[in-house]
């Protein structure tokens, strides 16, 4: 569903969450495109330094599948969300989360 990519891989897509910005950053990716490559950077606000969180290949389908993301035209509505320490995949703060990696900022 979601795998873990070095940090000199090369991604599709690159995404900055803030924490500022209610601590979660989403988007609509075509699930034709799947699976994406995407890096996934964080900072404190829009002035903040940004710090990475980690590079990941992402299976739309799977992650829609497990209810950690849903389908929108076409697309998966896609979501990363800061919770404490964690960064994870989720639709809300109220459903299901998978936790890809660590908050950079904590």
């Amino acid at each position: 569903m979601v795998t873990i990519l070095p940090e000199d891989a090369k991604t599709e897509k690159a995404w900055t969450g803030r924490d500022d910005n209610h601590g979660h950053h989403h988007g609509l990716v075509r699930l034709h495109d799947s699976p994406i490559r995407i890096s996934v950077h964080w900072k404190a606000s829009d002035e903040g330094k940004v710090m990475p969180v980690g590079k990941y290949q992402i299976d739309l389908r799977e992650l829609i599948r497990s209810g950690f993301a849903r389908e929108v035209d076409g697309c998966a509505f896609l979501r990363f969300q800061s919770a404490s320490e964690r960064i994870e995949i989720a639709i809300n703060r109220s459903g299901p989360a998978l936790v890809v990696g660590r908050n950079p900022l904590v």
